[in-house]
């Protein structure tokens, strides 16, 4: 397992956290305490966070950054994610999180984004939170379960992921080299 490393600094008036490694369900938790502590005595709150080290991220992770999102909208403040194209910019696409939360190819653009940018919003909430008060879209896609995937893609966590979060057609066509003999 690659460790999670955060480090962070202030510029230009935001709070640079950099992310490199896994973010996972084993690491989110670093995450969290770590945006507790800078964003204690910050209000508004403002950070972007420098996706570009990251080379995995999962469920845990992505649930990191609606966290952060949310705290900061709380506090008036606001997020800004730093990810290139790869699979990671991916995944926030095919999560539709690039859809709240705005995303930038580098650090410089993000910097310079206006304080008014506002990113697109998901469609109202519910009506009724689901059992753990956290309220959005409902998925229009079919989930696919790691079962259905082949026996290659299977063991990558990564492709997995991606086709639980949308369809196995579109993991696999986007990482051919996990669809084994195909």
């Amino acid at each position: 397992m690659d460790m999670l490393t955060v480090s962070s600094q202030h510029r230009h008036g935001w709070s640079v956290v950099q992310v490199k490694g896994e973010l996972d369900f084993a690491t989110a938790c670093l995450l969290d305490e770590h945006l507790d502590a800078i964003t204690a005595d910050h209000r508004p709150l403002t950070i972007v966070l420098d996706l570009s080290g990251l080379r995995f991220c999962d469920a845990g992770g992505l649930r990191a950054l609606v966290r952060a999102h949310h705290v900061a909208h709380r506090r008036r403040g606001r997020v800004r994610l730093v990810c290139p194209a790869g699979r990671i910019r991916f995944l926030l696409e095919l999560t539709a999180l690039d859809k709240m939360i705005p995303v930038h190819a580098t650090l410089a653009a993000a910097l310079a984004s206006g304080p008014d940018e506002k990113p697109q919003r998901w469609s109202e909430p519910a009506a009724d939170p689901t059992p753990d008060g956290i309220r959005g879209p409902v998925p229009t896609q079919p989930v696919t379960h790691e079962a259905e995937l082949p026996a290659a893609a299977a063991g990558r966590s990564q492709v997995a992921d991606l086709a639980m979060c949308g369809t196995r057609k579109k993991a696999l066509d986007r990482f051919p080299e996990c669809a084994g003999g195909r």
